[in-house]
């Protein structure tokens, strides 16, 4: 946080990064897997962005849900990605 308060945020979204669980199973809340999934897109992390869009997917999250976030926005030709979408649609 107190990296956060500095204003150096790129160091603060590293250390928030290791906060993020490694196990998917682990987190129950839609909304919270949203979050990581966000958290990791705007990190350039692609592949805890797909674990963490599956795993909204099987919270109940919807694809379109996806649609309208900026930091999902450099990942829309992503193939992994546009096949997660593409099979939670």
């Amino acid at each position: 946080v107190a990296h956060f308060q500095t204003g150096d945020l790129a160091q603060f979204q590293t250390g928030a990064s290791t906060l993020v669980p490694d196990d998917a199973d682990e987190v129950k809340w839609d909304v919270l897997a949203y979050d990581l999934a966000c958290h990791c897109a705007s990190l350039g992390e692609r592949e805890r962005l797909l674990k963490w869009t599956a795993r909204c997917f099987a919270l109940g999250k919807s694809a379109p849900q996806f649609d309208n976030g900026s930091d999902f926005d450099p990942w829309r030709r992503d193939p992994g990605f546009v096949a997660l979408l593409n099979t939670a649609r």
